[in-house]
Order: structure tokens, then sequence, then C-alpha cells
């Protein structure tokens, strides 16, 4: 496998502001090879199954916000590997509920106009002697989708959690790493999370040499990344 950049949940067009500076560092610091993103790349809240905040902009205004933060991503990471977020199905999901066929909606990589992107429910890419599989979400408990599953497993989706656990069997050792997000904290998006006393994790996440990382996006008193490369 080679060295592995792993980034979830930006919900973009509320992303973090220096979220792509930051992934560009870490990138080049630990001259990490391949990306994968976990999922959520947009947030699409104009057309959740929630309640909308009237504030923010509607469904055509955001895809639009959607496209044009995306552009400077894809060609950072041209061929970066995609699992699709919860988020990032929404628009098929609605389609669904109201019995659109799939024929008739777009595929996401071309919605997004990210052409160049493996859009995927999971990437199942070899490590070694076993492989990593790379999920939006695994459920609640990343050490529970470990052992499961019987290989290594990474994937997002909680936002204020973020761990890594480990497992030894008779034949290898396994890894679970739960990456946190990338996004904007006290963007309106996230209302629905602000009374939580668990806030937000910022991070990303790195593989090298069949070893997982958690990399911290340390912020200022002002929420702006400090520069500093973990």
């Amino acid at each position: 496998m080679k060295p592995c950049l792993c980034v979830s949940d930006m919900h973009m067009p509320n992303q973090h502001q220096d979220a792509m500076d930051f992934c560009l560092a870490v990138q080049e610091k630990y001259k990490l090879e391949t990306t994968v993103f976990i999922g959520d790349i947009a947030d699409l809240h104009s057309v959740s199954y929630h309640e909308k905040d009237s504030t923010l902009p509607n469904a055509n205004d955001e895809l639009d916000l959607i496209r044009a933060a995306l552009k400077p991503w894809v060609k950072a990471f041209p061929k970066a590997k995609v699992c699709i977020g919860n988020h990032d199905s929404l628009i098929d999901r609605k389609a669904f509920t109201f019995g659109i066929p799939a024929q008739a909606i777009v595929k996401i990589n071309r919605l997004l106009e990210t052409t160049s992107w493996d859009w995927r429910e999971e990437h199942i890419v070899p490590c070694g002697k076993h492989h990593v599989v790379f999920r939006h979400s695994w459920g609640p408990s990343i050490e529970l989708a470990m052992m499961r599953n019987g290989t290594s497993v990474v994937a997002g989706h909680w936002h204020s959690k973020s761990s890594i656990v480990y497992a030894q069997t008779s034949f290898r050792r396994l890894f679970g790493m739960q990456l946190g997000c990338l996004i904007a904290p006290d963007h309106r998006a996230f209302n629905y999370n602000k009374r939580d006393i668990r806030r937000p994790l910022l991070n990303v996440g790195k593989i090298v040499d069949g070893e997982p990382a958690l990399l911290s996006m340390n912020l200022d008193a002002d929420g702006r990344w400090t520069r500093e490369v973990p």
C-alpha cells in the first residue's frame, strides 16, 4: 500500500477554510502518494431529510458552491478514491423516496464535476498480507467493525469521535481508524450539534508502511489553523 492520506467529512461548501492548506502540508511532510476521501464531501443541507435553515443557500446555489469549492481539491488530488457518504447520497436517496428511477439521476462524479475521482461505497486496498477497507461509516464502533470484517478498516461520519484501535489475531495485526472531520465547526449548517458538549475533532489520517496515525488540525483563538503539521 502506497503512503496514504485519509480525509473525512468536509461537508462542502461548509468545510474549514484552512482544510486544503492543512491537507497539502500533511501530504508534503509525509510524502503521501495516494488520497482517500472517507465520504460526506458534500453537505447538501438544502435537500436533506432534516429541517432546513432558511438563511442558507437553496439547492441550486448550494450545488454551485460545492462545485466551486471542489475545483482546487480535484486539481490537487486528481486521482483520489472517494467513499460515498450519507450526505453525498442525499439526491439518490430522495429520488428513491419519491419513486424516481435511478436511470434518471446523474451520477455523483458528474453532478459534482469530479469525473477523475473514483467514487464507491467502499474501497479495498491491499496492505501487506491483508487489506484495508475504507467506508464512510461502519456504525458506532470501529473496533467491532474491525473484528467483524476481519481486516483493517477506516471510517469517518461521527465528527466528534476519533481513535485508532488494534487487534492481534493468530495471523496478523489489524487496526481500525476512526477519523473526525474538517468542517467549519461554527457554521449554521451544523447548528444541530451546537448544544453537544462533544465538539468536532478536526483531523486527517495517514497510513505509512501499514501503520495508521491521526494528525490533528490545531486551531488558534480565532479558529484558524496554527500552521503546525503534527
